[in-house]
């Protein structure tokens, strides 16, 4: 009999390294699948303040007036030639539509019309994302933030 080497891998050896791989897919897909969750509420925040720096600047150039129509009188003090969406929640499809703005010196509190987009108050140039739903990064509600 002549001397043969195998060449390749065993069925039992494919079927191992393929569950060895779906083990480690297993365990590691939730937390990835997690980040993106986090990463949008993380944009959230971000947006939110850059927003009310925005105002905060307009405030001081303005001898303290707010803003009543922050999505055209805010652009100079923003990065973009467009007023930011806001990443939670449904999206408007025009800048005017993604701000719910309301006068009164009350606390402003999530409205379920629209429920997507800002909710800004000119009277005190308070900014809240309009939404109800809670953070996956804190569990607070998007509200409060």
């Amino acid at each position: 009999m002549k001397n043969r080497t195998k060449k390749g891998f065993t069925l039992v050896e494919l079927v191992v390294v393929v569950l060895i791989i779906a083990l480690l897919a297993a365990l590691a897909a939730p937390r990835f699948l997690g980040m993106t969750a986090k990463a949008n509420d993380s944009g959230a925040k971000h947006t939110l303040a850059i927003i009310r720096d925005a105002i905060e600047l307009y405030v001081a150039e303005n001898n303290g007036a707010f803003p009543s129509a922050p999505e055209t009188q805010l652009l100079t003090y923003l990065r973009d030639d467009a007023f930011p969406a806001c990443p939670v929640g449904g999206l408007a499809a025009t800048a005017a539509a993604q701000i719910n703005i309301v006068t009164g010196t009350g606390p402003l509190a999530a409205d379920s019309t629209p429920a997507k987009g800002w909710k800004y108050n000119s009277d005190n140039g308070e900014l809240i994302i309009n939404s109800s739903g809670t953070s996956v990064i804190d569990g607070a509600s998007y509200d409060t933030w």
